[in-house]
C-alpha cells in the first residue's frame, strides 16, 4: 500500500521518485527527460503567476492614478535552470562550427560567459603571417 501511495505523490506532483532513479552515468538528456513532466508542471505555474503579477502590478497603477494603466506593456523575464552537459553541448558547438559565424559561436559556447570579450580575445590571438587576404590586399594596392 505504501508504494502505491509513493508512486500516486509522484503521479500527481509531475515529478521522478529519486529512490527509482539511477542516475550515475545519465546523460544531461536523459535527465531531463526525466524531469520533463515537472517542467511541464512549470510552464503551467509559470503562467498563472504571471497573469497574477500582471493583474497586481496594473492594480498598483490604477492606484497610482497612472493614465492608461490597462494599455501599459507589462513585460516579464523567467528563467529556470536545468541539467546541462556542456561536452555534449561543446561537441555539437564543434559540428556546426564550419557552418556557423564567430559571432554565433562565440554565443553558444557552454564555456563562455561575455561572448563579446570572447569574440576580442580570438582576435587578439590571430597571427599576422603575412599570408591573409587583408595584407594581400594592402601589397595590391601598394603596387598600383
Amino acid at each position: 500500500m505504501l508504494d502505491i501511495t509513493r508512486s500516486s505523490i509522484f503521479l500527481m506532483a509531475k515529478s521522478v521518485d529519486p529512490s527509482k532513479v539511477v542516475l550515475s552515468n545519465a546523460t544531461a538528456t536523459a535527465i531531463k527527460q526525466l524531469q520533463s513532466q515537472l517542467e511541464e508542471k512549470a510552464n503551467l505555474t509559470q503562467q498563472y503567476f504571471q497573469k497574477g503579477l500582471n493583474e497586481l502590478i496594473r492594480a498598483i497603477l490604477k492606484f497610482l492614478n497612472i493614465p492608461n494603466y490597462d494599455d501599459a506593456k507589462i513585460s516579464q523575464t523567467w528563467t529556470r535552470a536545468t541539467v546541462q552537459n556542456t561536452l555534449e553541448q561543446a561537441q555539437a558547438l564543434n559540428q556546426v562550427a564550419q557552418f556557423s559565424s564567430d559571432e554565433t559561436i562565440a554565443k553558444a559556447n557552454p564555456f563562455v560567459s561575455d561572448w563579446k570579450e570572447e569574440l576580442a580575445a580570438r582576435k587578439k590571438q590571430l597571427v599576422d603571417d603575412g599570408y591573409s587576404n587583408d595584407n594581400a590586399l594592402k601589397l595590391g594596392n601598394d603596387d598600383e
